[in-house]
């Protein structure tokens, strides 16, 4: 008996799940303001109650409250007892964060150039000599 609790105990504790859980969390953090943002710059820009403005707006509420619950739930899951799962598991988990993050990503930087050019921090140049004039 006391063979099989060394072992257990022996075993990685910081696995491939447990740096999966990790690396969750880091995208937890920029996922949690991004959507915050994205809730504020809704209800503040727009004037128009249609029904898609409001069904967007509660589908980013959605989303948020998804992300900034369900993935630190997931991240102290998956830190704390991911060292539970056989090989086969932690692989899929590993899968699985992997496909989320790459998701997530591009809609970081999609958010971060929308934020940008609301500020007028963007660095778009116009070129002025080379435009025709309107005086003929």
């Amino acid at each position: 008996m006391d063979k099989v609790k060394n072992k257990v105990h022996n075993q990685n504790i910081l696995n491939i799940v447990s740096i999966s859980g990790l690396l969750l969390f880091l995208v937890w953090i920029p996922a949690a303001t991004s959507c915050n943002f994205q809730i504020c710059f809704t209800l503040n820009r727009r004037a128009d109650t249609s029904q898609r403005v409001i069904f967007n707006t509660f589908v980013r509420v959605f989303q948020t409250i998804g992300r900034t619950l369900c993935i630190p739930l997931a991240w102290v899951i998956f830190f704390f007892q991911g060292w539970r799962l056989d090989i086969i598991l932690q692989f899929e988990i590993l899968l699985l964060i992997g496909g989320l993050v790459v998701e997530m990503i591009p809609q970081f930087i999609d958010d971060y150039q929308g934020w940008r050019k609301i500020n007028g921090r963007a660095t778009a140049s116009i070129i002025v000599d080379n435009q025709t004039d309107d005086k003929k």
